[in-house]
């Protein structure tokens, strides 16, 4: 995809989101809130919601261990 491209996409992208934020309020919602991945990457997220108004509220950290086939070392196994 080339850069053009994206960049038409991710504009019309956040007129759309700017559309139904409009609509929201317009229906009388006095908030509106999403979830977003905030980790540093190439999608830009964090800023284009900001952009768009959104704060930052709240953050979490997810953790995961694979526990599948390969994914747990014998010895961890029944130790908490």
């Amino acid at each position: 995809m080339g850069r053009d491209l994206l960049a038409r996409q991710r504009e019309r992208g956040m007129a759309l989101h700017a559309a139904g934020l409009r609509r929201f309020r317009d229906a009388g919602c006095a908030r509106a809130g999403l979830g977003v991945d905030a980790e540093p990457g190439p999608t830009g997220a964090v800023g284009r919601y900001e952009r768009l108004g959104f704060h930052t509220v709240r953050t979490t950290t997810t953790w995961a261990e694979q526990v599948g086939a390969q994914g747990l070392a014998p010895s961890r196994v029944g130790q908490s």
